[in-house]
């Protein structure tokens, strides 16, 4: 099924992100700010403006549900 998240893209843009597919998370250096996240099965990268740690708390906030 999946963990679906609520993230930001870096327009300020609402998005939603399956973490359950994704292979890493990395803040984003290059912005000092957010995260990159990597997928499986894919070559292209998604940049949020979610910190990683903001991530996987709101993941694991859905699975205690």
């Amino acid at each position: 099924m999946g963990t679906w998240i609520k993230c930001s893209d870096e327009r300020g843009q609402i998005i939603y992100i399956n973490i359950a597919n994704a292979i890493t998370l990395l803040r984003n250096e290059s912005h000092h700010r957010g995260t990159v996240i990597a997928f499986m099965g894919t070559s292209d990268h998604l940049s949020v403006r979610e910190t990683p740690e903001d991530i996987l708390k709101a993941a694991k906030g859905q699975k205690s549900n």
